[in-house]
Formats: C-alpha cells, sequence, structure tokens
C-alpha cells in the first residue's frame, strides 16, 4: 500500500525560496540579503518617511492616507498648525503671562527689527525650516504678538500688531 501524504496546509511560499515540499524551511530574517548565494548579515532595512525622507525605525513609522511617515511629520498630518484658531487665542488671552520660547525669541526680534518680513526671508536668517516657522507663528498670533496680512503681488508678510 502507498504511503499518502496529506496536503500541507499554511501560507504559500515566496517565489525566491526554492524548496520541496517534504522539507522545512529556515527562518531567514529579514535582514539578509537573499540574492546572495552565501547569506551575508546586512543593516536592518529601515522604511524611509514619505514626507521629509529620513530613514525611521519601524516601531517610530506611521502609515497615515497611504504614506509611511516618522513621528513628527505623523503628528502634522494629524494636527497641522491654525493660525486662526478663536479657541486658541481666547484661552492665550486669558493667560497671566506671556512666556515665549528661544526660537519664538529669535522670531519677534527679527520682526522687530526689520518690519514686515515675508516667510522664506525669516527662514533664511533663523536657518529653520518652514515647518517650524507654521508652528511658531501659529503660538505667536495666537497671543496675538504677531499677524500676517498681504503684500505686494498676493505675497505674505509677517508683521507684529
Amino acid at each position: 500500500m502507498r504511503n499518502i501524504q496529506p496536503l500541507r496546509q499554511g501560507p504559500r511560499r515566496p517565489p525566491w525560496v526554492m524548496a520541496r515540499w517534504g522539507e522545512d524551511l529556515p527562518f531567514i530574517p529579514r535582514y539578509y540579503n537573499l540574492k546572495e548565494s552565501t547569506m551575508s548579515r546586512k543593516e536592518p532595512i529601515m522604511p524611509q518617511c514619505q514626507i521629509c525622507q529620513a530613514q525611521t525605525p519601524e516601531d517610530e513609522c506611521h502609515e497615515h492616507a497611504g504614506q509611511v511617515l516618522c513621528d513628527d511629520c505623523y503628528m502634522d498630518a494629524l494636527n497641522p498648525a491654525k493660525s486662526c484658531d478663536p479657541w486658541a487665542t481666547y484661552t492665550a488671552s486669558r493667560l497671566p503671562d506671556t512666556i515665549l520660547n528661544p526660537l519664538q525669541e529669535r522670531i519677534m526680534a527679527l520682526l522687530k527689527e526689520r518690519g514686515e518680513v515675508t516667510p522664506q526671508d525669516i527662514c533664511s536668517s533663523l536657518e529653520i525650516p518652514a515647518k517650524d516657522l507654521e508652528r511658531e507663528f501659529a503660538s505667536l498670533r495666537h497671543m496675538q504678538l504677531t499677524r500676517a496680512k498681504q503684500g505686494p503681488g498676493g505675497s505674505k508678510l509677517l508683521t507684529t500688531f
């Protein structure tokens, strides 16, 4: 009588694994290079943020709207800075003291020195990214220390109150 083996259950093998049905497959971690015949160890593959292009560990990656994002970009995507927020302005006006962080103090000093300035000029003068300027400007706007207005040709100008 013939020995009949039951059909193998479980997930299908990836196409690069060449094994016969009766063999057990070794565990292959994802940091091995499968293209080489002598499985050499490589660095773990780290995902890349699709907004800032930074290499991010897997435990700090988030998926949002079909994109892989780092923690900072994910927080910006979920809660973008809003400079026109009536509740934030109301709350900030009820605080007894206005305490500025060092970057906000530098922005205020630049605005007092130059008057009306474009956001690009502030970013280049203070050597900060545009996202940081938007976030700090929104906080300063809520404290009613700065405002934005339309300049010649439809450009955006930042100034103090």
